[in-house]
Order: C-alpha cells, then sequence, then structure tokens
C-alpha cells in the first residue's frame, strides 16, 4: 500500500523526491506516536482491550509512510537517474543500469 501512495503521489505532483522526504519527514513524529502508544498502552500476550488494535493501525501507517519512499527509490528515482541526459554519452552506465533496473 506505501508504494501504491507514494506512486500516486509522485505522479500527479511530478516530484518523487519531494514525495519520498515528505513521507519519510511525517514518518518521523509518527515513530514517537508509536513510542507513546506503547507506554500508554502497552501490548502484552492475553490482550482483551483495544491495545492490540492500535499497535496494528500505528504499525500500518508507519509501513506505509516507510514502505513508499522506499518503494520510489528502487524503482521511479533509479530509473529517472539511468535515463539522466549527463549518462547518454556514457554506454558503460547505460548498459549497467539496464542490467539492473530493467
Amino acid at each position: 500500500m506505501g508504494g501504491i501512495t507514494a506512486g500516486l503521489l509522485a505522479d500527479y505532483s511530478g516530484r518523487p523526491a519531494s514525495t519520498c522526504a515528505g513521507m519519510l519527514v511525517v514518518a518521523i513524529p509518527m515513530l514517537f506516536v508509536y513510542q507513546q502508544a506503547g507506554r500508554q498502552c502497552p501490548l502484552v500476550w492475553n490482550d482483551k482491550g483495544g491495545c492490540y488494535s492500535v499497535h496494528v493501525g500505528l504499525l500500518m501507517i508507519l509501513g506505509l509512510l516507510v514502505n513508499g519512499p522506499y518503494a520510489l527509490i528502487t524503482t521511479a528515482v533509479s530509473a529517472d537517474l539511468g535515463t539522466h541526459s549527463c549518462l547518454q554519452v556514457r554506454n558503460l552506465l547505460n548498459t549497467s543500469y539496464y542490467l539492473v533496473v530493467k
């Protein structure tokens, strides 16, 4: 889900690097929120309350915010860098890009 969300944001904005940076910047305070949730609502093996749902929900949000930039970096951003005009004169770099990404 993170890769799809990041891809949509990058396509609509036209700025995949800014999308990556923005999602990672939002992930930083979410890590502190998750830390506080762990202190307020500790997860125990026989949880009958809503702590399990809180942890699952926060981990899903964190996964979306961290996996989205990862998916963009390994696909869209690397493809943009590999096809950049400054690399057109270097056939060896183009060949290695083609072998790695394609």
